[in-house]
Order: structure tokens, then C-alpha cells, then sequence
């Protein structure tokens, strides 16, 4: 990117957002030979912010100087529209207020003609941010009807391209997140489990990745085994495995098994329900659905069948995010848990009870990840690791995966 384009798109912004709106309140003064002498401000503005961005990110007690240029640029702003540019107190407080938002406001006319390139570009700058102000923005969707609609807006320009994960321990690996999270390519998203898989995973294991989704976890421990390794991918929803074929064919992995079935405690077929929110299907009888579009048939196996009828190696890690079926998942695999001693990462959803239950009986011990607490006490949908109890060599990576200070 050129040093002058930055400008390009203050200038563009100004003009498709900004001045139409001044001069909708007052047409006769809002004329453009008028406004062309605030680009300097405009500028100023823009510069203070990325003093603002880098102070934040290398020197935080730095920032507070920058701001107060910012606060000090305001000033100056407001006293020059008011007393050269002969506007009223009221347009003087419209126009303060909204041209330090310019540089943010191009943002918004990137959604409409978005192109791979321009996505590249957000996805730098996503990168520069720290991940608890990605985290931060996030929340706001939950938080009100517009922050949601703006959110999912602009979410919705990096779903479905190929492009690359920007960080965590997925960085550098080729992704589509087709309709799914754009925490995907960020990065962002469970930033805990990912730690947990760097530390557990080592090259030649064989990973089970059981509710797979659209693959972020199959491909990350794909490279973290490597070619020598394998991972084994379940995932209930044909077209979710159709992304996790497609996520691994875009890094070139070979050492990657897909398999349409959900997994539990018994084998045959079972009811799915749909969720209009890909990521939150769940099998019947697993707890309530929010926004469920259909329900449909699955296969279903039980992980104990599966490495024993299909020659599979047995897991060194199993990685469980089943939508409130960890509990039966850990039933049907009660021999290859006894036999084999896998590492266990588990996401719950509220079945806290049940599973703690169940590795007592496996003899397996548990910490929450980035959290001092046990499992029963634990928020709902807790991120936990399971290692057998007799297996005392992975004991610090248990405490230390306890002790991670990450935002999820």
C-alpha cells in the first residue's frame, strides 16, 4: 500500500459520508472550496491515530500524551471551525464530533465493493490489533440490534474467501471459514484450546478432532503432527465437511481422514437439529437449540467402533466440541480412554457434572483452562484439558495451561 493512500481514503470518505451530510444542515456554507482547507486537520488526525495504535501496543503510558494530542487537535478544530470558518456553535459540535471518526468511517465503504485485496488489507490491520480490543468489538454484537447488523456486515466480507490465519498457533495456514467465524482468519478465536493443542500435539500423533466444524482445529493439528502423524476429522453436517476437505486440500495436507458422523454413545442414525448459527447444531436430546432451521438424520458412532472397524490409530490426543454430548461421546469411548490414555481437550456446554464424573471413573485429571477452579465449578461452557492420571510428565503442562492469562 502506497504512503499516499491512507489519504485517498480520508478524502474518499469525507466526501461519500461527511460532506453530504453538512451540507444537508446548511447548503449555502457547506460548499466544498469551504471544506478543502480542513484537509491539514484531517490529516493530523489520522497521524495522532496511528501514534495512538503503535503507543498502545509498545508503550501504553505513551498513549496517554497522544490523546491528549487528540483531545488538544479537538481544540483546534472546533476554535477554527467557529471563528474562520463562521459555522454556529451547533455545526461546530456536528463536525467535531465526526471528522475523528473519518479515518474509522472508511471502513464502512470498504463492506459494499469488498474484494480480496481490500480483505488482505483489513486483516493487517486486524493483525496490528491486540486480541482483547478484537475480543472487546466482538462482545458489542450481543449487546444491541446495530452493533449485530454492523458486526455480521462486516464479518460477512471475510467469510467464504480463501485468504490466510493471522495469528495464534494456526498463523500462516491457508483458510476459508466459508459461512462460519471470522475469528477463524484472525486468529482469535478459542485462543485457549489453541494453546492446549501446542502443547499436547507433537509431530507423529494421531489427533481425533470430533465436532470438527470447518476444520480450524483439523488443519492447526494437521501441521502440529506433521506428514509423519495423523487426524482423524468428525464432523455430522455434509456441507462443513465439504469446508474441512476443502481447508485441507488449500494447505496441501495428506494426512488428514474426514468422516460424516456424529459421535456419541451408540451407533447407527440420529436426529440432528440445525442451527441458523453453523457453529451451534446439536444432536436431540442434548439441550435446547437457539434458532433452529431443521432437523435432519445423521449417522452416529461411537468412538470405541470407530478405531477398531475402520483400522484407525488410536488417538494420542481427542480434542470433544460437541454441542452438550461430551458426556456421551466419553461413554462410547470408555475402552480406547482405558486402553489407549489419550489426552483429553474438552469444551463444555453446561455437562460440567457429568463429564467430571465420567474421568474420575477413567482415572484422568483435569484443570480448567486459564482458570483456578475445578470442572463443577466452572463457567458452563468451559475449555478443560484430561490427562491420564499416571502420565506425570504432562503434569506442568497441565498447571501451566491452568495458569494462561488469555482472554477467550
Amino acid at each position: 500500500m502506497s504512503a499516499a493512500q491512507p489519504l485517498r481514503l480520508l478524502d474518499d470518505a469525507k466526501r461519500t459520508f461527511l460532506f453530504p451530510l453538512l451540507r444537508h444542515r446548511h447548503p449555502e456554507r457547506f460548499r466544498g472550496a469551504r471544506l478543502r482547507v480542513l484537509r491539514p486537520i484531517h490529516r493530523a488526525y489520522l497521524g495522532l491515530y496511528l501514534l495512538l495504535l503503535g503507543a498502545l501496543l509498545a508503550a501504553p503510558k505513551l498513549a496517554v500524551i497522544v490523546l491528549a494530542g487528540v483531545v488538544a487537535l479537538v481544540g483546534v478544530h472546533a476554535t477554527y471551525l467557529f471563528a474562520g470558518g463562521r459555522f454556529t456553535w451547533s455545526e461546530v459540535a456536528l463536525t467535531t464530533a465526526l471528522l475523528p471518526l473519518v479515518p474509522l468511517v472508511r471502513t464502512t465503504q470498504y463492506l459494499r465493493p469488498m474484494t480480496t485485496r481490500s480483505v488482505g488489507l483489513l486483516l493487517q490491520l486486524a493483525r496490528l490489533l491486540p486480541r482483547r480490543v478484537i475480543k472487546m468489538v466482538a462482545r458489542q454484537q450481543w449487546r444491541s440490534t446495530w452493533a449485530k447488523r454492523w458486526y455480521n456486515r462486516l464479518a460477512d466480507r471475510f467469510r467464504g474467501k480463501d485468504t490466510v490465519i493471522h495469528r495464534g498457533v494456526g498463523a500462516g495456514l491457508h483458510f476459508n471459514t466459508g459461512p462460519s467465524h471470522a475469528g477463524y482468519v484472525l486468529g482469535t478465536s478459542e485462543p485457549l484450546m489453541q494453546a492446549a493443542f501446542s502443547h499436547f500435539i507433537k509431530p507423529g500423533m494421531a489427533v481425533y478432532d470430533l465436532g470438527a466444524h470447518v476444520g480450524f482445529f483439523t488443519v492447526i493439528a494437521s501441521r502440529l503432527v506433521g506428514p509423519e502423524g495423523d487426524v482423524i476429522s468428525c464432523e455430522p453436517l455434509p456441507d462443513n465437511v465439504e469446508m474441512i476437505e476443502y481447508n485441507v486440500r488449500l494447505n496441501q495436507f495428506t494426512n488428514v481422514r474426514t468422516f460424516t458422523t456424529a459421535i456419541g454413545d451408540r451407533d447407527g442414525e440420529a436426529r440432528f437439529h440445525v442451527s441458523a448459527v453453523p457453529s451451534w447444531g446439536r444432536l436431540e436430546g442434548t439441550g435446547q437449540l437457539d434458532q433452529k432451521v431443521d432437523v435432519i438424520s445423521v449417522p452416529i458412532a461411537r468412538i470405541d467402533t470407530i478405531v477398531r472397524e475402520r483400522s484407525l490409530p488410536p488417538p494420542d490426543v481427542i480434542k470433544i466440541d460437541v454441542e452438550g454430548a461430551e458426556a456421551d461421546v466419553l461413554q462410547g469411548a470408555r475402552g480406547t480412554a482405558t486402553v489407549h490414555r489419550p489426552v483429553l481437550l474438552i469444551e463444555l456446554h453446561g455437562t460440567n457434572d457429568a463429564v467430571t464424573e465420567l474421568l474420575q471413573e477413567l482415572s484422568y485429571r483435569t484443570c480448567v483452562l486459564g482458570a483456578d477452579s475445578v470442572v463443577t465449578e466452572a463457567h458452563w461452557n468451559a475449555q478443560i484439558a484430561a490427562i491420564p492420571g499416571e502420565r506425570d510428565a504432562l503434569t506442568p503442562a497441565l498447571e501451566e495451561l491452568a495458569r494462561l492469562n488469555v482472554e477467550r
